[in-house]
């Protein structure tokens, strides 16, 4: 049986604010796109999509010219992306969404605003890519062993310590390296496979 491995006096939020970024560039997940474009570059990828991607303005910037780049966002930045960038790849987000086969895929700080998160994580593994790079923040980082939610961050379901997030993840996923990527910004960075 799949589990969350929050702990069990621990409160989700499950009527999450609307996240919009298009106002952004690089203030978050730097680090975690900097990652990403080194794993691209060392496995000389040539695809990726990035799940999330808000403003596109890191999956535009950090990863060679030479990439074919895919961004998947929800209806509103879909078409704002689709308006102020014409000539680029982006899709709509449905979970029923089939992506063409990828090298690489990124998903930067999606994963806590997900309220069905186990069909989520399920839809991803159904995809076909050869090396995911995924973050989300960590809750005791942030905020200590104490706070047991809801997130501070209205737009957060939940929130996960680096232990809990592995376990969580592990479920579904070799983990080739798990590592703390912003200790100011609490991202902890997951480099998976598929089994």
């Amino acid at each position: 049986m799949t589990q969350l491995f929050l702990p069990e006096n621990y409160k989700e939020r499950l009527n999450p604010a609307q996240y919009f970024d298009m106002g952004m560039k690089d203030e978050w997940q730097k680090e975690v796109y900097e990652k990403a474009a080194e794993i691209f570059i060392k496995n000389k990828y040539e695809t990726v999509v990035d799940l999330g991607c808000g403003s596109a303005y890191k999956l535009l910037n950090y990863f060679p010219k030479t990439a074919i780049l895919t961004g998947v966002e929800e209806r509103l930045t879909y078409a704002w992306l689709v308006a102020n960038y014409p000539d680029n790849n982006w899709i709509e987000y449905d979970p029923n969404l089939v992506l063409s086969p990828q090298d690489l895929l990124v998903c930067a700080d999606v994963i806590e605003h997900i309220i069905d998160v186990i069909s989520f994580v399920d839809w991803l593994n159904s995809q076909d890519w050869k090396t995911a790079v995924i973050s989300t923040p960590d809750r005791i980082l942030l905020y200590g062993t104490e706070h047991m939610g809801p997130p501070p961050n209205g737009a957060h379901v939940r929130e996960w310590s680096f232990d809990e997030f592995h376990s969580f993840m592990s479920q579904w996923f070799t983990i080739k390296e798990h590592l703390i990527t912003s200790t100011g910004q609490g991202a902890q960075t997951m480099i998976i496979e598929k089994r």
